[in-house]
C-alpha cells in the first residue's frame, strides 16, 4: 500500500501539478526524497522536498534534493502545499477555494515609487478571487516625492485597503522651488491624507470586514532610527503630537483597545528597532560601513508597551528598507526581510519592500507586479510569501502568477519532532533571503528575539 505521501504525488498528476510522479515514488519509497522546509519527520514516511516551497521544476522531478535537512507533517503541510501549486497554475479547485474562506488573507504592496498602474488593479482583483485576500496594505512611498495624482488613484481603488505614508510622500514634489518648499510642505501632504480618508491609518486603526483582525497604524512619513527626534515640530502640526512618548502611547493604546479576540497587524512605512544591526539585517543600515540598527525606536517601544498588557501583533510589516542592498556582502546583494520574535513566536515582522515591484520576471516579456501575501489562522501568520503577477492585456485571463517563495510558515508540533505536542503547539520556518536555505525557530522562553532570517 502506498504511503501517504506517494498516494500526495499521485493527487498532483492527477491535477496536473507534477510531470514524473513515477521517479518520485521510486525516491518516496527508497527514501531519498522528502517534502517542505526544514523541519522534523513524521513517522519515518518521507515525500518530496522543495529547495524553496514554490520550486516548480523540484515539483516536476527536474531538482530532486537527495540531503534534505529536514522533512514536515503530511497532515500539517500537504493541504497547503497542494493549495499553493494549484494557486501557481491559474487552477481553482475545491481545496483552494476552502482555503479561501479560511481565516484572513492581507496583500502587501511595498514601496511603490511609482511603480502602480492600471495592471495592478486587475491583479488585486486576482489575488482576491484566486487567494482570498481580504485587504491590500500599501506600506508608504508610494512616489519618489509626494506623488498627489498617484495618491488619488489609489485612494479610489474599489477593493478594501489601507494605507501608511512613508517619508517620500512627505518630501515635496520636484516642481516646488527649492527655497519655498519647507513653507509648502502642509501643500503637499495634507491633500494626500484628505484623498485618502480613513484608507490612511498612520496612528490609526482599522478593522479587517467580517474577519477577527484589527489592523493599527504606525507612525507615518518615518525617516527611521534616530531621525524621529528631528521631527517634533512635523508631527505637532499634522497630528497635536510631538515627543516619542506621544507617538508610542498613541500607536500602543490602539493595539491594546483591539477586540480582544482579534489578531493584531501592525503595519508602517518602516520597521521597529530591536531587529538586528548588521546591514542585511531587516532594518539594518546598509548604506554606512559602520553599519547600525535603522528601525524607529517609538514603534518598538510601542510593541512592547503593548506586549506588557497581553496585546502581541501577529504580524508587523513595513518597508523602507529595500531588500536588495546599496553594497553587496559576500555573494548575496539581499537583506533578510523576516525576524519571527516574542517568547512564544507570537509576532511575525515583515519586510515587504522589494523595489522596483514591477519588473519583467517569467521569460515571457510582460511584466510582473510583487505582493507579499500573509495568511492569519487562530490568531497567528500561518504563511507569509512573495507572490509575482503577470499581467498580458492581450491574454484571457490576463493574470497568471508566475514566481513564489514562500517566506516563513507555521508548522504545528515541536520542532524536535518528537512526540505530537500539545494541540497549538508549533514553530516557525523561515526563509532566509540573505543567505538561502530554511531555518527552524526554536522557541526560547523569555527570550525577546528568537532567529532572523
Amino acid at each position: 500500500m502506498d504511503s501517504p505521501c506517494v498516494a500526495l504525488v499521485s493527487t498532483w498528476a492527477a491535477s496536473g501539478l507534477a510531470v514524473r510522479c513515477q521517479e518520485f515514488k521510486a525516491r518516496i519509497r527508497a527514501g531519498r526524497t522528502r517534502l517542505g522546509p526544514p523541519c522534523h519527520s513524521f513517522h519515518g514516511e518521507l515525500a518530496p522536498r522543495c529547495c524553496s516551497l514554490s520550486n516548480t521544476s523540484c515539483l516536476a522531478g527536474r531538482q530532486p534534493v537527495d540531503k534534505p535537512e529536514a522533512c514536515v507533517p503530511f497532515s500539517a503541510f500537504s493541504k497547503k502545499f497542494v493549495r499553493l501549486q494549484a494557486s501557481r497554475r491559474g487552477v481553482v479547485d475545491p481545496v483552494l477555494m476552502a482555503a479561501n474562506s479560511e481565516g484572513t488573507c492581507l496583500a502587501v504592496v511595498g514601496d511603490v515609487h511609482g511603480f502602480w498602474n492600471d495592471a495592478d488593479e486587475l491583479a488585486v482583483k486576482f489575488l482576491m478571487e484566486h487567494s482570498g485576500v481580504d485587504l491590500t496594505l500599501f506600506i508608504g512611498d508610494i512616489g519618489n516625492n509626494a506623488n498627489i495624482a498617484l495618491v488619488s488613484k489609489i485612494a479610489k481603488l474599489i477593493f478594501p485597503k489601507a494605507v501608511v505614508l512613508g517619508n517620500h510622500d512627505a518630501w515635496p514634489p520636484k516642481s516646488v522651488p527649492i527655497f519655498s518648499r519647507e513653507q509648502n510642505s502642509q501643500n503637499h501632504i495634507v491633500p494626500q491624507l484628505r484623498v485618502l480618508g480613513e484608507a490612511h491609518v498612520g496612528f490609526s486603526s482599522m478593522r479587517v470586514a467580517n474577519k477577527p483582525v484589527t489592523v493599527v497604524g504606525a507612525r507615518p512619513f518615518t525617516e527611521g532610527g534616530v531621525h524621529v527626534y528631528n521631527m517634533s515640530q512635523f508631527y505637532n502640526e499634522l497630528y497635536g503630537m510631538e515627543t516619542v512618548d506621544e507617538y508610542t502611547k498613541k500607536v500602543s493604546d490602539l493595539m491594546i483597545s483591539a477586540p480582544p479576540d482579534d489578531a493584531i497587524v501592525v503595519m508602517g512605512h518602516n520597521g521597529p528597532s530591536g531587529l538586528g544591526s548588521r546591514r542585511w539585517d531587516i532594518c539594518g543600515i546598509d548604506w554606512k560601513q559602520e553599519e547600525g540598527d535603522h528601525g524607529d525606536p517609538d514603534l518598538r517601544a510601542a510593541i512592547d508597551r503593548s506586549a506588557q498588557q497581553g496585546r502581541r501583533p501577529a504580524l508587523v510589516t513595513f518597508g523602507h528598507m529595500h531588500e536588495k542592498l546599496s553594497r553587496r556582502v559576500g555573494r548575496s546583494e539581499k537583506r533578510r526581510r523576516v525576524v519571527v520574535e516574542g517568547p512564544h513566536q507570537e509576532t511575525v515582522h515583515l519586510n515587504a519592500a522589494v523595489v522596483p515591484r514591477i519588473r519583467p520576471l517569467g521569460g515571457s516579456g510582460h511584466p510582473a507586479h510583487h505582493f507579499c501575501v500573509v495568511r492569519i489562522e487562530r490568531g497567528r501568520v500561518v504563511t507569509a510569501e512573495d507572490v509575482w503577477v503577470e499581467i498580458a492585456q492581450e491574454r484571457r485571463p490576463p493574470c497568471r502568477v508566475v514566481h513564489t517563495q514562500r517566506l516563513c510558515q507555521w508548522m504545528e508540533g515541536p520542532c524536535d519532532g518528537e512526540g505530537s505536542g500539545e494541540e497549538g503547539q508549533g514553530h516557525y520556518a523561515v526563509y532566509d533571503t540573505h543567505g538561502g536555505g530554511w531555518t527552524d525557530v526554536e522557541e526560547e522562553v523569555g527570550r525577546k528575539v528568537t532567529k532572523a532570517a
